[in-house]
């Protein structure tokens, strides 16, 4: 999606793939998990990053996924 708003990115862990789409379930900025995952459409994705030092502390400070 960053070349729409490339100030923008999604963090947080994968639920299902299915149906060309992805449930993401996300992390914010101050490492707090959210209720629900949220759909995106497979096209939409144009990255996909797995254990840089952001998503690392996130990780860190957040715990793991409780949805």
């Amino acid at each position: 999606m960053e070349k729409k708003d490339p100030d923008v990115c999604c963090v947080g862990r994968v639920c299902v793939v299915s149906g060309g789409k992805v449930s993401l379930l996300g992390i914010d900025p101050h490492a707090k998990w959210e209720g629900t995952p949220a759909d995106y459409r497979v096209k939409q994705i144009t990255r996909i990053n797995f254990g840089d030092d952001y998503e690392q502390a996130l990780h860190i400070v957040g715990g793991s996924a409780t949805g």
